[in-house]
């Protein structure tokens, strides 16, 4: 598994067939991954390891991301990739950051709460939901219309920031 620097990995094992027992992975500390108050977090470019149940698990890397893309998700077929329709408050976009290394491949956000969104001073066209217990937004927000207009999203995360246009229709 390939994970951002920045990011606070994760992984588990799950049971197999038999007598295998599921875990979740302890990893160890190394050049590559700190402990951050009890978190693993990824602070170099290079492999690092895990241990579940006493076995050590090799072959996780941390890479430098050279960007992220936004992804969405709609709750309603019709409308464009970055577009609401203010008749239809509960017609919702979802969006997602994905990182990508050098090379174009995607990589494991790990735990996904690394993201900083924020939208335009003059942002009034839409609204953001957070799911019940949440204070902030992770690495991905689910959107709602306003009224019409248009809003920019922009979001920092691993050191690389990109931005979106979301039109209300």
């Amino acid at each position: 598994m390939r994970f951002p620097v920045g990011a606070v990995p994760t992984h588990r094992v799950g049971r197999l067939i038999g007598e295998g027992r599921a875990c979740d992975v302890e990893f160890v500390p190394n050049e590559v991954l700190a402990m951050h108050g009890g978190e693993p977090r990824l602070v170099a470019e290079g492999w690092f390891s895990a241990r579940c149940n006493g076995h050590v698990i090799d072959g996780f890397e941390a890479v430098r991301v050279a960007r992220i893309a936004i992804e969405t998700t709609s709750t309603h077929v019709g409308l464009g990739p970055m577009e609401l329709d203010a008749a239809h408050p509960d017609w919702m976009l979802g969006l997602a950051i994905t990182p990508f290394d050098k090379c174009g491949n995607k990589l494991d956000s790990g735990m996904g709460w690394d993201a900083q969104w924020s939208w335009g001073k003059a942002c009034s066209a839409i609204r953001v939901e957070l799911p019940n217990g949440f204070e902030k937004p992770a690495n991905a927000v689910r959107l709602g219309p306003v009224e019409r207009g248009a809003c920019e999203i922009v979001v920092e995360v691993y050191g690389v920031v990109t931005s979106a246009v979301i039109t209300v229709k």
